[in-house]
C-alpha cells in the first residue's frame, strides 16, 4: 500500500491519501505506470518481468 501526502496548495493539503490514476487512451499499460508514478509519487520506477 503506498500512501502520499497532498502537497501545499491542492484542495487537502497535509493530508495523506491513496494516490490513484489510470493509462491514457492509446497509452500502453507500463508506460501508464511509469507516468503515474512520477505524477502521483515524485518517484521515477522500472518495469520488468
Amino acid at each position: 500500500m503506498l500512501l502520499t501526502k497532498i502537497a501545499e496548495g491542492y484542495p487537502g493539503a497535509g493530508l495523506w491519501h491513496l494516490p490513484g490514476g489510470g493509462t491514457d487512451h492509446g497509452e500502453q499499460p507500463a508506460a501508464g505506470l511509469l507516468r503515474e508514478l512520477v505524477e502521483e509519487g515524485g518517484q521515477l520506477g522500472r518495469v520488468g518481468n
